[in-house]
């Protein structure tokens, strides 16, 4: 008797991911609607509630997992009321700094002027999810064109997990968890 051996001719599966660690390049793990709703429970402004829209445009094209990039901007700008040292009129969502670095001041989380103004929220979300496409490894990046300010090719996959960016985007060890715990809450909505 022949044996005859069936050769499956699929792609083979992509490997588990560990369900302890959030990759930032993904698939939405929450709506647009779910994401407006958890930010609105925590009093977000007008603004940032409308920003939602923005980043579930513009984050898929690149595979960085808007819902990642959403909390992160509410983490970073406090849901939109900017308490930290700068205001909405930098169309910043995400705290990035200039380019310069050869002063003290051009570093400094304390100087508004060490960051990065942008012409419209569509510039500064490009180049947040730009910043963190490059972050987390994604194909074709470091790129061209991008308006990310500090798109430096030696931050390329230093961080695909969300938990990987505390010491690295924020000098907090916590941050990458306070973050993840930011998704997860939006993932309840």
């Amino acid at each position: 008797m022949d044996i005859v051996h069936i050769v499956d001719e699929q792609e083979p599966a992509p490997p588990a991911v560990d369900s302890e660690y959030f990759a930032i390049l993904a698939p939405a793990r929450a709506t647009v609607d779910q994401a407006r709703a958890w930010a609105e429970s925590k009093g977000a402004t007008e603004t940032f509630l409308g920003l939602a829209e923005v980043y579930w445009s513009i984050s898929p094209s690149v595979g960085v997992d808007p819902a990642v990039a959403y909390a992160q901007s509410a983490k970073e700008t406090n849901f939109g009321k900017f308490t930290g040292v700068l205001d909405e009129t930098y169309k910043n969502p995400c705290g990035m700094k200039r380019t310069e670095t050869g002063k003290p001041e051009d570093s400094d989380d304390f100087i508004a002027e060490a960051h990065k103004r942008f012409d419209s929220w569509e510039d500064g979300i490009s180049a947040h999810v730009d910043h963190l496409a490059l972050y987390a490894g994604a194909a074709g990046y470091p790129k061209e064109g991008t308006l990310d300010p500090r798109h430096f090719e030696s931050l390329f996959g230093r961080c695909p997990t969300v938990e990987s960016l505390g010491g690295n985007w924020a000098p907090s060890e916590d941050y990458g968890v306070s973050l993840r715990g930011y998704v997860e809450a939006m993932m309840g909505f």
